[in-house]
Order: C-alpha cells, then structure tokens, then sequence
C-alpha cells in the first residue's frame, strides 16, 4: 500500500487549487450566497465537506514546500490525510480516544535506542490487549490493488506542467506562438519535468530557447499529455477523489 505523503497533499493542493467549480464554490460561500452554493453541492456532493476540511486555496507559493504559507495550511490538516505520532504536551488536557494509545517514553541516547523501548513495550501491550486501530485518515489516495491509480511522478509532472504560465515572454510580457511556448517551457523546466535532452541541443535550448522541429513537436507532445492529466486530475478533486484520472465534469483552470 502507497502511503499518503506531505508531497501527495501538496499535489493535491495544487490540483484542488485549479478547480474553477471549487473556486466559484468557495466564493459563493465567502459572499454567502446560499443560492449559488446549493447549485454547487447539487451538482457535487462532497463539495460542502471539502470546503469545511480544506478552505479557500490560495495560489501555490513559488517556495513550494518550504514555504510557511504551505505549512500553515498543512499542518493543522495533517490528521486529514495521515497518521502521525504527535506529542503531547499538555497532558491534562489530553482526551482518550479509542484506537490511540497514551505513553510516557524515557528518551535514549538514539532515535533507535528509544524505538526500542517502545517497540518492547508494544510488543507486550498488543500480546495483551484486544486492539482496535485508529480511524483511517479521512482522504486517502486513490489506489487499485496498493497502488496509486496515477503514479507519483506522472503527477508531478502533470502539475508541473500548470504550475506558471509561458504563454507570455517573461520579459516583454508579449503573448507568445503556441511553439515558442513550449521552447520556453522546456527551456526553464525540462530537468523538473525530468526529461532529457542531448548535451548539444540542450546548449542550444538555454542559449538561444530554440529547438529543432523534431525535438520541439516531442516536447509538445509530452506536455500536451501532461495537460491532460492535469485536467483530469484537477476534476476528480472536486469529489474527494486524487489522483484520479477518469473524466469527469468539471471545469479547471488552464493557464498554458
């Protein structure tokens, strides 16, 4: 079984965050327009609970990970999609929970020195106890037998792909030809896609942002793909559903 990971989220996140219908719902909710957002949780029925668990996205931060903006919002949702040991530190104020399990651990002078303690403990407390297990985390990846049903770097290059628009020169801000889109694309992007290109036309590529017609219409090709997995993906979030790559209406965000 695939385990969720911080990464996942923020992939969703990002999928999430390019969801017009999630967007218009989120604005209706903000205005409260009661109207607007029955329409909306008509028409997607999870969308109410998405909101209350995931708020308004703001637009993915260039630190990415790094970025505080992101742990603000990871963190407190982090049970959402996870299971991880905390600590307690206010110990008065800790409530039992079934499936969760209260321990006073006399740190070592390793991680696996402590691990072990632990582990010896555990040992004897299942041996001797009827366990129940914690509730699962609320979102869960989208898996067929173990596996995530879209791969983990296919889904990161499908955002990727839609993380900055270079439909424009970056420098005049001129709209650019469609071909010379996906030059600058490639030019500022191709080792985060993980693609590979001859030593050659690479030097070729970050000197002059040119391509060779053979070259360029298979980046164009890749990247077409990559957008399309986007928008699937970006959908099926809509419903709770990541990483899911089954049509699905509703509209997303294309910013190529």
């Amino acid at each position: 079984m695939t385990a969720m990971t911080e990464e996942w989220v923020s992939l969703w996140y990002q999928c999430l965050g390019q969801n017009i219908d999630y967007s218009l719902y989120c604005n209706a909710r903000t205005a409260g327009d009661n109207e607007k957002c029955q329409e909306f949780e008509s028409r997607f029925d999870r969308v109410e609970e998405i909101y209350d668990d995931f708020g308004a996205m703001d637009g993915w931060p260039d630190a990415g990970m790094k970025s505080e903006l992101w742990k603000d919002w990871f963190e407190p949702r982090r049970h959402l999609f996870m299971d991880t040991a905390r600590e307690v530190v206010h110990v008065q104020q800790y409530v039992p929970r079934q499936g969760y399990l209260l321990l006073d651990v006399p740190l070592q002078a390793s991680a696996s020195e402590t691990a072990a303690l632990v582990n010896e403990f555990l040992a004897a407390y299942y041996d001797d106890h009827s366990v129940v297990r914690a509730t699962r985390p609320k979102y869960m990846l989208n898996c067929v037998d173990g596996r995530p049903v879209v791969g983990l770097q296919r889904t990161r290059q499908a955002c990727r792909s839609v993380a900055r628009s270079y439909r424009y020169d970056l420098e005049t801000l001129e709209e650019l030809r469609h071909v010379d889109a996906v030059a600058a694309f490639a030019r500022h992007e191709i080792d985060n896609m993980g693609w590979t290109l001859d030593p050659r036309a690479r030097q070729q590529l970050m000197e002059t942002g040119k391509l060779s017609d053979e070259r360029l219409e298979s980046f164009k090709v890749m990247l077409n793909k990559c957008r399309r997995d986007f928008k699937l993906l970006a959908a099926n979030t809509i419903r709770g559903s990541f990483p899911n790559d089954q049509p699905f209406e509703s509209e997303v965000l294309d910013i190529f």
